[in-house]
C-alpha cells in the first residue's frame, strides 16, 4: 500500500505544480509596463512546505515564463535570490512579506537598477516603476502566503488543509497589517496605471498636431524636405516633454534608414500590428524604443513624420511615478510605525501575562510604567475591578439605554474624522456607535444649503445647519465639529436632528417683518386711499377752473395744482411698491426651460425700454433646450427685478449724458463646472465707491429718495439662495454694472 500511496501523493503534488505553473504563465499589464505576476506566491509555498532547496528549484520553474515576456533571465535570478534571502532573515523576520520588502528595498533596488539600465539602457523613471513595481507585487505575493499559513497550515506530505497551531496576537495583527498596506498599494498603482493611456494618447496627438501645423504653415520647411529629402525637427513646446522627429517625402526612405531609428533609440516601427515575443506592447520597453510615422498633407505632397514615443511615454511614467512618490513614502512609514508598535505591544502582552500568572503570590511588584494605558490600568487595578465588575456592568446598562432613547428621538450620533465638503455636498465621517462600532458613513448637504455650510466654515469649531439631499425638505440637522486638523477636515464631532433650526427661525424672522410691513403698507394704503383721492380730485379741479384763465398768476397755480397730482401719485406708488416687495414669492420648485423663461421676462419688459429709447440685447451661448427645477415664479420675479435696476440706471444716466445711447445685454451661459450663469449688464449710471454687499441689505438703495424701497435686491438674494445660487454685483470697468447669477449644476434636470 505504501508505493501506491506515495505515486498518488507524486501525482497530486505533480498536479497542483502544472496547475502553479499555469497560473504563473499569466501576467495581468493594466497599462504597458505595468504587468504583475502570480509566480512568487507558489514558490515561497513551495519554500515554505518544503524548504529551501525546493523553494529555489520552484523560484526557476515558476518564474521560467518570465524568459519568454522579458527575453532574460534576471527575473529567474531574483526569484531564486529573494528565496535564500527570506532563509536567511526567517528568525528575525519570520513573516515573508518584511523579508521581501528589506531585501527588494535593498539589493532589489540596486541589482534592477544595474541591470535595466545595462541591459536595456533604461531611463531612471522606468527603472523606479519596474523596481517599485517588483516591490509591490513580491510583496503582496509574500502577505497574501503570509496570512494563508495565519489562517491555516498544509500538510506538506498529503496536501490536506488543517488548521494551524496557536500564533501571536502581535504576529496576526502584523500579517494582516502588511497584507492590507501591500493591497492598498498595489490598488493605487494599477489606479495610476490607468493614467497611462489618456495621458500618453493627448501627449502623442497634441505632438502630432503640433508637427502637422508647423509642417502645414511653415512654406520654407516644406520646400527644405523637398529638396534635401530628410528634415530633422525638434518640438519643444512649453510644458511639453523635447521631441525630435524626421520629416521626409518618402516614407520608405523613413523606414529604410537605420541611422534614423538609431538617433531616435528605436529598435521598430510601429505599423499598427500587434507584436508577439519577449518586450511585446505591454511592456515599457516597447514604448521606449518604438518609432511611429505619420502622414501630413501639403501642397507640395504628402510628408511623412518619424516621431519616437520614447520622450511622451518617459514623461507620462515621469508623471506616474512621481504620484506614486508619496504612496513610497506613507508605505515606509506605515510599514517602520507597524514594526515600532508591535514591539511596544509585545513587551506589554509579555509584561501583562508575567504579573497575572503569578496571581496570588505574596510580593507581586507592579511594572512603574507601560507603553500602553490599555495593559498599565489594567494591571494596577485588577484586583480592584473584581469587586466593582458588577456595580460597573449595570451603571454602563443604564448609560447605554439613557444614550440608545435620545439618539432615537433626535438621531444623535457622535463622530470622528469629520471630512465636509461643500462644493461637492459630502460630509464624511466615523460614525462611533457603543453597540455596532465603529463605521464609516456620508451624508449629502442639499444644494440649496451648501453655499450656508461654506460660510460657517470660517470658525475652527463650527456649528452648522442643513438639510440632507435625500430626505424631506422639512428636516434640518445639525453638525458640530471640533479639534480642526485640517481646512473641512476635524477630529470629532456631533451630528444631530433639529426640531427647529437657527437658520429656519431666522428665515420666519425676515419673512414675519416682511409681512408685517405689507401689512402696514395695506392698511396705510386703505386709509389713505380716500383723503389722496380727495386731495387730487380738488388739485385737478382747481388746474381745470385756473385753465380757463388766461393770466399768468393762473398759470403758475395751475402748474403748482399739477405737481400736487403728481406727488399724490407717487405717494400711491410707494405704497403699492412697499406692499408688493414685502411678498417673497418664491413658490414650489418646478421644471422649465431656462432661457425660455428669461425670454419671456425679457418680452414682458421691453415696452417699457423701448419707452425709454434703451436697447435690450438677449444672448445665450447654447442651443439646445435646458430644462431645470427652479421656483418659477420666484425667478421671473429676479429677471424682472434686474431688468428694472437696469433700465432705472440707464434712464438716469442719460438724463445727465445722452452718449452713449442707453443699452442693457442678457447673457446667458453654461459654466466649466456645468451650472449656469445669467449676467445683465448696463451702461446706466454705475454704483457708489464703496457700497459693497449693502446693496443687499434690506431697506438699502442707491436710488432717488421716494424711488426705491431697498427690498428689491434683498428679496432676489434670499430666493436665489434658497434655490441655492449666487448673486452679485459690480461696476464695470467702462461704464454702468452687472448683476451675474451663477447657478449650480444640480438645478439641471436633463
Amino acid at each position: 500500500m505504501t508505493g501506491p500511496l506515495q505515486a498518488r501523493r507524486a501525482i497530486l503534488l505533480a498536479v497542483v505544480a502544472a496547475a502553479a505553473l499555469g497560473f504563473s504563465s499569466f501576467r495581468i499589464a493594466p497599462a504597458p509596463g505595468f504587468e504583475l505576476y502570480l509566480a512568487p506566491i507558489f514558490y515561497l509555498i513551495a519554500y515554505r512546505l518544503y524548504g529551501v532547496r525546493v523553494g529555489m528549484i520552484a523560484a526557476v520553474l515558476f518564474m521560467s515564463p518570465s524568459w519568454f515576456w522579458w527575453g532574460h533571465v534576471f527575473s529567474i535570478g531574483m526569484g531564486v535570490a529573494h528565496v535564500v534571502a527570506i532563509h536567511l532573515m526567517r528568525r528575525r523576520f519570520p513573516l515573508f512579506a518584511e523579508s521581501t520588502v528589506i531585501f527588494l528595498g535593498t539589493f532589489g533596488i540596486v541589482a534592477g537598477y544595474v541591470f535595466l539600465s545595462w541591459n536595456y539602457d533604461a531611463a531612471p523613471v522606468t527603472a523606479g516603476l519596474i523596481v517599485f513595481r517588483k516591490v509591490l507585487n513580491d510583496g503582496l505575493a509574500a502577505a497574501l502566503v503570509d496570512v494563508l499559513f495565519l489562517l491555516r497550515t498544509i500538510d506538506p506530505v498529503t496536501l490536506r488543509i488543517k488548521r494551524p497551531p496557536p500564533v501571536g496576537l502581535a504576529l496576526f495583527v502584523r500579517g494582516f497589517a502588511n497584507a492590507f498596506i501591500l493591497v492598498v498599494g498595489i490598488a493605487v498603482y494599477v489606479a495610476e496605471a490607468d493614467q497611462f493611456r489618456p495621458l500618453f494618447t493627448s501627449g502623442s496627438e497634441r505632438l502630432r498636431q503640433t508637427v502637422a501645423d508647423q509642417i502645414q504653415t511653415d512654406r520654407a520647411l516644406q520646400k527644405r524636405v523637398v529638396l534635401e529629402g530628410v528634415v530633422k525637427l525638434t518640438i519643444s513646446d512649453p510644458g511639453e516633454p523635447v521631441s525630435t522627429v524626421y520629416l521626409s517625402t518618402s516614407m520608405r526612405r523613413l523606414e529604410s534608414l537605420p541611422d534614423l531609428k538609431t538617433k531616435l533609440g528605436c529598435d521598430k516601427i510601429d505599423d499598427g500590428a500587434t507584436y508577439s515575443g519577449p518586450n511585446d506592447q505591454r511592456t515599457f520597453q516597447y514604448w521606449v524604443s518604438t518609432c511611429t510615422i505619420s502622414s501630413v498633407r501639403t501642397e507640395r505632397g504628402p510628408i511623412h513624420v518619424l516621431t519616437s514615443y520614447r520622450p511622451q511615454a518617459l514623461a507620462v511614467y515621469g508623471h506616474i511615478l512621481a504620484d506614486l512618490g508619496v504612496l513610497i513614502i506613507l508605505g515606509l512609514a506605515a510599514s517602520i510605525g507597524m514594526r515600532g508598535l508591535n514591539s511596544l505591544f509585545s513587551n506589554s502582552v509579555r509584561t501583562w501575562t508575567n504579573v497575572v500568572s503569578n496571581f496570588g503570590k505574596p510580593g507581586i511588584l507592579v511594572p512603574p510604567s507601560l507603553p500602553f494605558e490599555e495593559f498599565d490600568t489594567p494591571v494596577r487595578q485588577f484586583v480592584e475591578a473584581n469587586n466593582d465588575y458588577a456595580a460597573l456592568i449595570e451603571e454602563r446598562r443604564q448609560s447605554q439605554q439613557a444614550i440608545t432613547e435620545l439618539k432615537a428621538s433626535i438621531d444623535l450620533r457622535l463622530l470622528s474624522d469629520v471630512s465636509i465638503d461643500p462644493e461637492s455636498g459630502c460630509v464624511a465621517f466615523t460614525d462611533l456607535d457603543p453597540t455596532h462600532g465603529r463605521t464609516e458613513g456620508q451624508v449629502s448637504i442639499h444644494p440649496a444649503d451648501r453655499a450656508t455650510v461654506a460660510a460657517g466654515l470660517v470658525d475652527r469649531e463650527p456649528i452648522v445647519e442643513f438639510r440632507i439631499a435625500d430626505r424631506p425638505a422639512t428636516e434640518w440637522y445639525m453638525l458640530l465639529a471640533k479639534d480642526q486638523l485640517a481646512p473641512g477636515r476635524y477630529r470629532s464631532g456631533i451630528f444631530c436632528r433639529l426640531r427647529q433650526p437657527r437658520t429656519a427661525v431666522a428665515l420666519m424672522l425676515h419673512q414675519s417683518r416682511l409681512v408685517e410691513i405689507g401689512g402696514m403698507a395695506s392698511a396705510i394704503s386703505h386709509e389713505m386711499k380716500q383723503p389722496l383721492f380727495t386731495i387730487a380730485l380738488a388739485a385737478e379741479n382747481g388746474a381745470t377752473y385756473l385753465g380757463a384763465v388766461d393770466d399768468d398768476k393762473a398759470r403758475k397755480a395751475s402748474q403748482k395744482f399739477d405737481k400736487i397730482v403728481a406727488q399724490v401719485k407717487r405717494a400711491r406708488e410707494i405704497i403699492d411698491r412697499i406692499s408688493r416687495y414685502a411678498r417673497i414669492e418664491g413658490g414650489d420648485a418646478s421644471s422649465f426651460d431656462f432661457r425660455d423663461v428669461i425670454a419671456n421676462a425679457t418680452e414682458f419688459m421691453r415696452p417699457m425700454y423701448l419707452k425709454e429709447g434703451v436697447t435690450l440685447a438677449l444672448s445665450c451661448t447654447f442651443d439646445a433646450a435646458v430644462h431645470v427645477s427652479l421656483p418659477r415664479v420666484g425667478f421671473e420675479q429676479v429677471v424682472v427685478n434686474a431688468l428694472q435696476n437696469a433700465l432705472d440706471a440707464v434712464t438716469a444716466r442719460l438724463a445727465k449724458s445722452p452718449d452713449p445711447a442707453g443699452r442693457v445685454d442678457i447673457a446667458i451661459s453654461r459654466k466649466a463646472d456645468g451650472g449656469l450663469q445669467v449676467v445683465v449688464s448696463d451702461n446706466g449710471s454705475g454704483l457708489p465707491p464703496a457700497v459693497g454687499d449693502a446693496l443687499f441689505d434690506p431697506f438699502f438703495t442707491t436710488k432717488e429718495a421716494g424711488k426705491g424701497t431697498g427690498l428689491g435686491l434683498y428679496i432676489c438674494r434670499q430666493i436665489i439662495a434658497e434655490a441655492g445660487g449666487q448673486i452679485a454685483l459690480a461696476s464695470r470697468p467702462e461704464g454702468g454694472a452687472a448683476l451675474t447669477i451663477d447657478f449650480p449644476a444640480d438645478i439641471i434636470v436633463d
